[in-house]
């Protein structure tokens, strides 16, 4: 069995590996609460379980909302995420199973009253022991074949909103002067649409890779770096 900070993968059978994942989408909630829009943060919830699984060589298949908290149990926000859930959710070809959803305001920040909530998902599935990618096989020369991010996806959103948006900033920063409705100029988008893409599903760009065996052994290293 191989335990990590994200991944749990346990054979089961002779041939067959359990594999669960779990992430969550971090403080990139309180940029969708600062925006009031949340339909993407229910597709980074989705699409980044999805990730992690074919990261190890598996197929996803079912992600759940392990576990959802909420100052408020909003009508319109779960509405938005649950419609992000399902968006994501087509897109990989997965079940989203929504588990418990816990109303806790004495908990939680009260940065934005009414809005405060987080959200984290688990991954599962089960892959072949031979199909498994665990980083061992990689050896000096291979190439290493990269795809292009759509944005931060969920990571680096504690400096990302402290950089960026005002009402994060740091005290005496000169940089973050974005206010709602900016235009970020690089990408000449508002910045809160900018900051809430929701995280790209690499299994549609995958699927096809992993189904037909074509790739056998093409493994992620960002924990080798």
């Amino acid at each position: 069995m191989r335990l990590s900070a994200t991944d749990i993968i346990m054979p089961i059978e002779d041939r067959l590996a359990l594999v669960v994942v779990s992430n969550y989408v971090g403080t990139k909630v309180l940029v969708a609460q600062w925006a009031d829009s949340y339909k993407t943060i229910g597709q980074d919830i989705v699409n980044i379980n999805v990730n992690d699984i074919i990261a190890v060589g598996a197929i996803p298949k079912v992600i759940t909302l392990s576990y959802s908290s909420l100052m408020d149990t909003s009508i319109t926000i779960l509405d938005e995420i649950g419609n992000g859930c399902n968006l994501a959710a087509e897109e990989s070809d997965v079940t989203v199973q929504i588990g418990r959803v816990s109303h806790l305001p004495e908990i939680l920040s009260p940065e934005f009253p009414g809005k405060t909530f987080n959200l984290n998902g688990t991954g599962v599935s089960t892959c072949g022991l031979n199909r498994l990618i665990l980083g061992d096989q990689i050896l000096e020369g291979d190439k290493i074949i990269g795809f292009e991010s759509n944005g931060l996806h969920c990571n680096g959103y504690a400096l990302a909103r402290k950089a960026l948006i005002k009402r994060f900033s740091l005290p005496n920063s000169a940089n973050a002067g974005y206010e709602l409705g900016d235009i970020f100029e690089p990408t000449g988008e508002p910045i809160e649409t900018e900051l809430l893409k929701p995280t790209f599903s690499y299994f549609p760009l995958l699927a096809n890779i992993f189904k037909e065996n074509i790739i056998p052994h093409c493994p992620k290293i960002q924990y080798l770096i």
